[in-house]
């Protein structure tokens, strides 16, 4: 049989018990829970370092196509540089385009000579531009699709500033034919690149 404990001893030991349970969640919230907080932290980086291994891994198990695609896109590059505007750039423009034109019904009677200046499209660009003024006549849907062909033909130019109206003379019973003004930019190769 136990014996009886006085008032006071069952108070102290409910204050001993009380001071116990709040001295355990107290070391509780500072230790454990910053403990778990620390552990979920490093599971995140864990997680994001495994990723960033996942898509190393398969950038290498892919390094055999990525290169081949490299080699396929320096291809298209020394392709397109072989068409760009070299030598003698007034020439170049002349026969460039009169040998695209052959096709369509678009007269270029009139080249200016070539503007040389930077094609500021990146930094560090290794080309520079020559811009041509252009004048001709032509129907309206000769000359779009000659544009339109010439800019899909010809990753390495395009057409600017492109004025178009009604060609004078047009005799009674012919076809409108517009006259227009552009300019064509086209990338030149610098030594650099040849």
């Amino acid at each position: 049989m136990m014996p009886r404990l006085t008032k006071t001893q069952r108070d102290r030991i409910i204050m001993i018990a009380a001071a116990t349970v709040v001295s355990i969640a107290a070391l509780w919230m500072l230790l454990v829970q910053s403990l778990n907080t620390t552990l979920q932290d490093r599971q995140k980086k864990i997680a994001a370092a495994q990723a960033n291994m996942d898509r190393a891994t398969s950038l290498i198990r892919r390094s055999g196509q990525i290169q081949e695609e490299l080699e396929q896109k320096r291809a298209r590059l020394r392709e397109i540089e072989d068409n760009m505007a070299s030598g003698d750039l007034y020439s170049w423009v002349i026969l460039t385009l009169n040998k695209f034109k052959a096709p369509y019904k678009v007269s270029i009677p009139s080249y200016s000579p070539a503007q040389l200046g930077e094609a500021a499209l990146l930094p560090d660009f290794p080309y520079s531009a020559a811009t041509y003024a252009i004048s001709g006549t032509a129907l309206y849907h000769d000359l779009g699709r000659f544009v339109a062909d010439f800019e899909n033909s010809f990753p390495q130019m395009r057409v600017e500033n492109l004025e178009l109206r009604p060609a004078t003379g047009v005799g009674a019973g012919e076809p409108e034919r517009l006259e227009f003004k552009m300019e064509i930019v086209a990338l030149v190769k610098s030594a650099a690149t040849r």
